[in-house]
């Protein structure tokens, strides 16, 4: 129950509060996801 509730909320305050960090974070997956399909 509690996982619930801590799994949204710092999503929207991680995003609201450090946009760069998203950025970075998204830059991460999009290297990950390249890297398993084997595109670089």
């Amino acid at each position: 129950m509690g996982w619930e509730v801590n799994k949204e909320k710092p999503n929207q305050n991680f995003e609201f509060q450090d946009p760069k960090s998203v950025k970075e974070f998204r830059g991460e997956i999009s290297k990950t996801l390249k890297r398993m399909v084997g595109t670089n």
